[in-house]
């Protein structure tokens, strides 16, 4: 092979350049792992399961209250919507172990929000509340098997 002058004499060695192509491979590999931890954690406590499903049951109790203070329909779908929203949240950040459950829980909360929006949004409870039990009472069934679930993951990191 011909000699190599300049800034290429050592460099261009095939040792050399074997170990360059090794370095930038390792290099890149670590940029990717960097950036995908960067990624999906840019807030650890936004995606911590136990802070959304703090925020699932907050959004739960206040629909209990919507309920028990004579809401109308309209009132009563946005608290649904809005626990919803939590329960999709929840579901993005919990591990698949909890999917099945979370997702049963969804159903009911739109069947319940499909049914309130179906009635007439001034409505006041003692016309919608008789309408909604059923999909109430599955939504609270949902919900008790998704907390018996998460709690005691989240009792134990405490």
């Amino acid at each position: 092979r011909p000699p190599v002058d300049g800034w290429c004499a050592d460099a261009c060695r095939t040792d050399n350049v074997t170990s360059m192509k090794k370095g930038r491979a390792r290099a890149g590999l670590v940029a990717a792992v960097a950036i995908a931890a960067l990624v999906s954690c840019a807030d650890p406590e936004e995606r911590s399961l136990c802070t959304a499903f703090e925020r699932f049951q907050e959004s739960a109790d206040s629909l209990q209250e919507v309920s028990l203070d004579g809401a109308t329909a309209g009132e009563a779908a946005d608290s649904v919507e809005a626990v919803l929203g939590e329960v999709r949240n929840l579901d993005a950040v919990a591990d698949t172990r909890y999917s099945s459950q979370i997702n049963q829980l969804e159903e009911a909360l739109d069947d319940l929000l499909r049914t309130l929006e179906s009635i007439q949004e001034d409505a006041e409870s003692d016309t919608w509340e008789p309408l909604v039990s059923d999909s109430v009472e599955d939504a609270q069934h949902a919900a008790s098997v998704v907390t018996e679930l998460i709690v005691p993951v989240c009792e134990s990191r405490d």
